[in-house]
């Protein structure tokens, strides 16, 4: 039998920061500058803060069970299996439609870069095709060994700091104190513009689902979770400020990073139109990977969700049997699996916002409640988790309104049936 390597802490660093850091920042960094100026180096820091005790929860249930399946053995272990199959089924599905709406999101991204040409991008068929083929590159990816995953992870962290680094190379020839307190604070545009920094820090407990499979993870994965945190949080609010000290006011005029970069930030380094739409191209490329690689960890991750479950006989004692690894001990079954319900999710998006939203929510709740249940002695962490929570809740019901209450009824039906069937595996095990 070939002895399967395990994932050394370095690559589950490289999971975490390469899942997390993204669209969030590139997304919402010029936006964050507009509403805070020169303070919205330290907002990134102040909401990083607010979901420490969170990630420090989870820190110390990876270290009490450090089995896969992550916040699914968390719940079942301290809250009990019903719990735990309710808590890793929505987590599961959320994070399944999570990974279908960042390849959506990534399709309108390389409209808006001008990758995806016009006649392709005005047509259903061939989005459909882009999305199914990015579903097949990743079930392909996490089908072979522990190598290639950390091949990955290299390639993907250094096309994900070529953005950065231009943009700290600009603060040579174009940092001006001036444009530290070019822009007023505006509070009233920071309230709508925080939550986006929130969900800048959400996946970070992904790798917890891995834990079986990564080096001494009854220690690597707690190290894992906070190494990569605080390596996170301090990449915000350092690129943060590089983009108000480099752009100062002319933050004002664009709406994304990209956009800050390729139309403020090249065209006063670089005087050849050529040089800059060189570079232009390479920095949309690097971010639209960007995306291609959170979706690639969250679904490589969210595997050993599923896989765990199953092993523990939540869908009968014949998913026990199917519950094997294949010889790169790689979860092959959970990956087809995934992989086809996200592509449906692609297809029919429906409620998707929904599903996500509610299916983390829900697993993160649960989680915080086991890791009371399992320590009872820090209940201060307990309680500040419960807080990074409620804003969770705060946000989710905000979406929730925003899409209508008719967008509960497709995650209600599938939560519904999922429970349904766990039930029914109970009912003619005991008989």
């Amino acid at each position: 039998m070939t002895l399967v390597k395990k994932i050394p802490l370095w690559a589950v660093i490289l999971i975490n920061v390469n899942l997390v850091v993204g669209s969030a920042f590139f997304l919402c960094s010029p936006a964050i500058a507009a509403s805070l100026g020169v303070f919205s180096s330290l907002a990134w820091i102040g909401i990083g803060l607010l979901m420490y005790p969170l990630l420090a929860a989870f820190a110390d249930l990876s270290r009490k069970w450090p089995n896969a399946g992550g916040i699914y053995t968390y719940c079942k272990e301290a809250l009990g299996t019903w719990w735990g199959f309710l808590c890793g089924w929505t987590y599961f599905v959320g994070t399944a439609a999570g990974n279908a709406m960042v390849l959506l999101a990534l399709i309108k991204i390389l409209e808006t870069f001008g990758i995806f040409p016009d006649f392709l991008a005005q047509s259903a068929v061939a989005k459909m095709i882009f999305t199914v083929a990015c579903v097949v590159i990743s079930i392909v990816a996490c089908l072979f060994n522990t190598e290639v995953m950390e091949t990955i992870q290299l390639v993907l962290t250094g096309l994900k700091i070529i953005p950065f680094l231009i943009l700290a190379m600009s603060l040579i020839p174009l940092f001006d104190w001036s444009n530290l307190t070019a822009i007023p604070v505006d509070l009233h545009l920071a309230v709508k513009d925080l939550p986006f920094i929130l969900f800048g820090y959400i996946g970070l407990e992904a790798c917890t689902a891995i834990a079986g499979s990564v080096e001494d993870g009854e220690n690597n994965i707690a190290r894992a979770i906070m190494i990569s945190f605080s390596v996170i949080m301090l990449t915000y609010s350092f690129f943060q400020f590089c983009l108000i000290a480099a752009t100062g006011s002319k933050i004002l005029t664009v709406t994304n990073f990209a956009q800050a970069l390729n139309e403020i930030i090249l065209p006063q380094l670089f005087s050849s139109p050529i040089t800059v739409a060189v570079f232009a191209l390479l920095i949309k490329s690097c971010i639209a990977i960007s995306y291609l690689g959170g979706y690639y960890n969250a679904f490589f991750s969210n595997n050993w969700v599923l896989y765990a479950m199953t092993k523990d006989g939540c869908f009968g004692n014949s998913g026990i049997t199917a519950s094997k690894l294949n010889r790169f001990g790689a979860p092959s079954l959970f990956v087809y699996i995934q992989g086809l319900i996200v592509a449906t999710f692609c297809i029919f998006s429906t409620g998707i916002l929904t599903f996500a939203d509610l299916g983390i929510l829900i697993g993160y709740l649960l989680s915080v409640a086991a890791f009371i249940k399992a320590f009872p002695f820090k209940k201060l962490t307990g309680v500040l988790a419960l807080g990074g929570c409620a804003i969770l809740v705060l946000l989710v019901s905000v979406d929730i309104a925003e899409q209508g209450l008719l967008s509960l009824i497709p995650f209600a039906l599938v939560t519904i049936t999922g429970l349904m069937v766990y039930a029914m595996t109970e009912t003619i095990e005991t008989t």
